[in-house]
């Protein structure tokens, strides 16, 4: 692994220095050395009992994230089992996590800001030609949010063990017939997770960014890109304003630069403050804002600069409960959605619907049906949302409160229900048959307004393994073809 100059950190408050270093390697490497990586190895041995006793914790609320929904029993006994588990575990992780941790810390000196997969050397990439962005052969790009977080947060969401499904992303983007170019990643915070992804998938992309700004609570900026082609340059800009519990991890603007055959592009990934309410869509404002000031400085200095913003906004036309997000009037995330329709034109509704995000054109899906005969399942219909029906279908008992409160301090009107999401299939085996995601679109790939690049975007599938109950990811990955009209 050798140090090369990479990137620049940008934080908030606008002060600016270089990134000294990157891992530079053929595989997946997070520190300065493979000894330094090593004694981080050992740091989690040590930390394994308070690992353990948080994933028992989360087994008394969820005791099997998305799979046996229907087998109350078996729950129960898991339930009852993981509370004794507690119990036991309590002591040594009280004993260990003080002295894990520091190792922990001690580790955490030697990792860069940012690193690097570059395997092209080892696979027969062909000439590093430029990408094209003429209609004949647009770019492809895909964003997804991987949910690769914690073992004991994945429990709580509702989802299966990260390092099983990300096995299964790994095989559903390898077996992909209509693979994209490059793919920008959002919650790539599990280590182990982050692994079996970037070196299953490094022989059909050979470029890959990841842990980008690593922090001492474990969690880094959570972005990851994995590309076809070489990417010139990388800059990490910290979002402002993020709220609690969001602002552990540092999120932010990932801009990559990739060299096309019609001049430089630059492609902003980006994951916004999350959940609903007034406060945290008046962050979300705040964030996309900061973004567009920045794509606009950019383009200031070059006037032919081709833009792309992709990610997860955490905004979206209908709530994952299938309400609407605009109206009746006077709805919290309307001032978001409004700054998204006035500065960004949004590739998706050049032939979906803007409110129920169906196609609304005779033009068939280009992906669909080969997703579908991957997935061995005829006739699904094309997801008209990014977030599947399951996790967090039901708001609940504390975010009913929570938001009843919002609307009642701000006089907001109650929303208007769109979609039905009363049956949840979602851990159960029906869901493989229905699997279905029709309730928000959180993941957007956008071009500035009056910017002389189009396209068309699809949202996809990811193939889960042939018995899973539930999907490898809680979001769907988003694939937009982009071109110079």
């Amino acid at each position: 692994m050798n140090k090369v100059n990479y990137a620049r950190w940008i934080y908030p408050e606008d002060c600016c220095s270089k990134i000294d270093m990157k891992t530079l390697s053929t595989e997946f490497h997070t520190h300065t050395s493979i000894h330094f990586e090593r004694f981080h190895e050992f740091a989690k041995t040590i930390l394994i009992p308070p690992r353990a006793t948080l994933r028992l914790l989360s087994r008394i609320i969820e005791p099997f994230s998305g799979e046996n929904k229907n087998k109350y029993w078996n729950r129960l006994a898991k339930k009852i089992a993981s509370f004794f588990g507690v119990i036991l575990c309590t002591p040594l992780a009280i004993f260990t996590a003080p002295i894990g941790k520091t190792l922990e810390l001690v580790s955490h000196l030697f990792r860069p800001m940012i690193s690097y997969i570059d395997n092209s050397s080892n696979i027969e990439v062909g000439p590093k030609i430029s990408p094209s962005l003429s209609r004949e052969k647009p770019l492809q790009i895909r964003t997804h949010n991987l949910g690769f977080v914690p073992n004991f947060m994945s429990n709580i969401g509702d989802l299966r063990d990260p390092e099983i499904r990300a096995k299964e992303v790994v095989e559903s983007i390898n077996s992909d017939l209509l693979p994209p170019d490059i793919i920008f990643f959002q919650e790539a915070f599990h280590e182990d997770a982050s692994r079996i992804l970037f070196n299953g998938i490094k022989e059909q992309y050979p470029y890959v960014v990841h842990s980008i700004a690593p922090q001492i609570s474990g969690f880094n900026s959570g972005a990851a890109i994995a590309s076809k082609y070489p990417i010139e340059n990388v800059e990490y800009i910290r979002l402002k304003g993020m709220i609690f519990p969001e602002n552990i991890s540092p999120r932010g603007v990932v801009i990559s630069t990739l060299k096309t055959a019609q001049g430089p592009l630059k492609i902003y990934s980006v994951h916004t403050q999350p959940l609903p309410g007034k406060g945290r869509a008046d962050v979300r404002l705040l964030q996309l804002k900061q973004i567009q000031e920045k794509m606009a400085a950019d383009l200031k200095k070059d006037p032919n600069l081709k833009q792309v913003l992709v990610g997860d906004l955490n905004t979206s036309r209908l709530t994952a409960w299938g309400e609407d997000n605009i109206f009746p009037n006077q709805q919290p995330e309307l001032p978001v959605q409004k700054y998204l329709n006035d500065n960004f034109n949004d590739l998706y509704l050049n032939d979906h619907d803007a409110r129920t995000g169906k196609r609304n054109n005779e033009k068939q899906p280009k992906f669909l049906l080969s997703d579908n005969r991957r997935i061995g399942v005829d006739g699904l219909a094309e997801p008209s949302g990014s977030w599947y029906v399951g996790p967090f279908n039901k708001k609940g008992f504390v975010m009913k409160i929570k938001i009843k409160i919002d609307r009642m301090l701000n006089h907001f009107a109650k929303p208007q229900k769109v979609v039905s999401t009363n049956k949840t299939v979602w851990g159960t085996p029906e869901w493989r048959a229905l699997q279905p995601a029709n309730t928000a679109r959180f993941d957007y790939i956008l071009v500035p307004k009056h910017h002389n690049l189009t396209g068309e975007v699809e949202i996809r599938r990811i193939v889960p393994s042939k018995k899973a109950e539930s999907a490898p990811t809680d979001h769907l990955p988003v694939d937009g073809r982009i071109w110079i009209p």
